[in-house]
């Protein structure tokens, strides 16, 4: 996300035309080669680097499908991020796909209660 706070009328044209600069077709052609980051529209040329790294198209596909969504207007919302969070890294160290589906479960099971403990 990217936004201009208000400060001088100086200050804020030079914030919009860096702004207008680096989110320009050229630049972030430029800026995904060098840091693998993910565009900020659609019509950024990204070469071969879907078809090179198979990872990184499926992420920018989701990223396309789901990445209007806002995040959930809960005040259980800070929790259950915190344990999705715990869950994500718990999954790294899991050591079978019945470990992982432990791991979901609980996080669900979590996620329900901190849900209904705000309601």
């Amino acid at each position: 996300m990217v936004g201009i706070v208000g400060t001088n009328p100086d200050q804020d044209l030079a914030a919009w035309l860096f702004l207008k600069y680096i989110t320009s077709a050229p630049t972030q052609t430029e800026w995904v080669a060098g840091t693998g980051y993910y565009p900020s529209q659609t019509t950024t040329d990204l070469g071969t680097k879907l078809e090179d790294d198979p990872i990184y198209a499926g992420a920018l596909e989701l990223i396309q499908a789901y990445g209007d969504r806002s995040e959930p207007n809960l005040a259980a919302h800070g929790s259950v991020r915190g344990l999705i969070r715990d869950a994500f890294f718990a999954i790294l160290d899991a050591a079978d796909e019945a470990e992982v589906i432990a791991i979901l479960d609980q996080l669900d099971a979590d996620a329900a209660q901190a849900v209904a403990d705000t309601q």
